[in-house]
């Protein structure tokens, strides 16, 4: 095992790694999950691991990274969208695009809010990947607002309203394997767009 590590290149196993925590984190928890059984999942040696990250803390704080970033990504398509109307339907596509996924980004969601409580740093990067996806949201709908296309709504609330429906429907999806995600999806996506329209 060692000698399969050893062939591979930094950011390869780097990339591993952070995948086979991901799939540990989502399906065991963190406090279930060991380093022995990350290194296991990814093929590599415990070393290999602690090569790259100083230990399991570590490596959950680069997939809160990872995570930020990939949010971060999905953003840019709001932000660029070219109404708020076009906006919505993307936040609902990019959900649906994580749920066809398996939603292991959401199951990691929920492990970093259950540890921003015991850790500052987590909670800190937590609340910065949130604040910038909510200030988007935010923005679509005042830029909604002002154009006269939506009622005259406070953007933050039913940016927090849009943000808790979805996560809401995420995890009534991981306790109810049988829902329907893509007809709840498509009804809540109607129901904002009746109830905030002009």
């Amino acid at each position: 095992m060692a000698r399969r590590a050893a062939r591979r290149t930094p950011e390869i196993s780097r990339g591993e790694i952070l995948d086979a925590a991901l799939a540990c984190f989502s399906s065991r928890g963190y406090h279930e999950t060991s380093v022995d059984d990350i290194a296991e999942r990814a093929g590599l040696s415990k070393g290999a691991i602690y090569w790259h990250f100083a230990g399991k803390r570590e490596l959950f704080l680069a997939l809160v990274d990872r995570y930020s970033e990939h949010a971060l990504q999905n953003l840019e398509a709001v932000m660029e969208a070219p109404s708020w109307r076009a906006a919505l339907s993307e936040v609902f596509a990019r959900v649906r695009a994580e749920f066809e996924a398996g939603m292991p980004l959401f199951k990691l969601a929920l492990e970093y809010i259950g540890q921003s409580a015991r850790d500052e740093e987590i909670r800190v990067r937590a609340e910065r990947a949130q604040g910038v996806w909510k200030a988007a949201l935010e923005r679509q709908i005042a830029r909604g607002v002002a154009a006269g296309a939506l009622r005259p709504v406070p953007a933050g609330e039913v940016a927090l309203l849009l943000d808790a429906t979805i996560d809401g429907l995420m995890l009534a999806k991981l306790t109810r394997p049988d829902l329907d995600l893509e007809t709840t999806f498509a009804t809540a996506e109607e129901i904002f767009l009746r109830g905030i329209s002009a």
